[in-house]
């Protein structure tokens, strides 16, 4: 009996010759794992997996002739990845668009009534949602660069683990 992806629409099995992994123990990774599916209201079945093209080169490391997933590794290749991305971008200018009207707009609505809103008032909210927007930016590339950081580490301490546990040299698979 073989095992089956378990990624919509992929048809990838251990007939076809793929590699599945499954589901991590765990739970906030298998988590990551299922929102990356993006499958509603699903979980995965005991036996539930992934198989091997759903990852990127970066996620293995590999050891003699063994290739291993990172515990950090999380699919990220998927065939509906480019719609979903311009339908996200697409409501997302559309949000924008709302808003800039909203600046725009000399009323403002407050409590169902009309209130009407001076021009140096909507310039200094301008000036506040840019100072959030940028303090937010900054604050999420901090916090991607620590990430980064730690991720490398992690990788090089499990790296280490998989060389003392297989005797192997091992590396990861750029």
């Amino acid at each position: 009996m073989s095992t089956k992806c378990s990624v919509p629409n992929c048809h990838n099995t251990t007939k076809t010759g793929h590699l599945l992994m499954e589901f991590p123990k765990d739970l906030r990774m298998k988590e990551f794992w299922m929102e990356a599916m993006k499958r509603v209201n699903w979980s995965p079945l005991r036996k539930g997996r992934i198989c091997e093209v759903h990852f990127t080169r970066g996620d293995w490391f590999v050891c003699g002739s063994k290739r291993l997933l990172k515990s950090t590794a999380i699919p990220s290749i998927f065939a509906t990845t480019t719609s979903r991305k311009k339908v996200l971008q697409k409501k997302t200018k559309c949000r924008l668009a709302d808003e800039l009207m909203l600046l725009n707009s000399s009323e403002v609505l407050k409590g169902g009534t009309k209130v009407n809103v001076s021009e140096q008032t909507m310039v200094q909210v301008e000036r506040n949602l840019v100072a959030e927007h940028n303090q937010l930016a900054t604050n999420k590339d901090n916090l991607e660069a620590e990430l980064e950081l730690l991720n490398g580490i992690l990788s090089l301490r499990e790296l280490e683990l998989f060389e003392m546990k297989y005797g192997l040299d091992c590396f990861e698979e750029e």
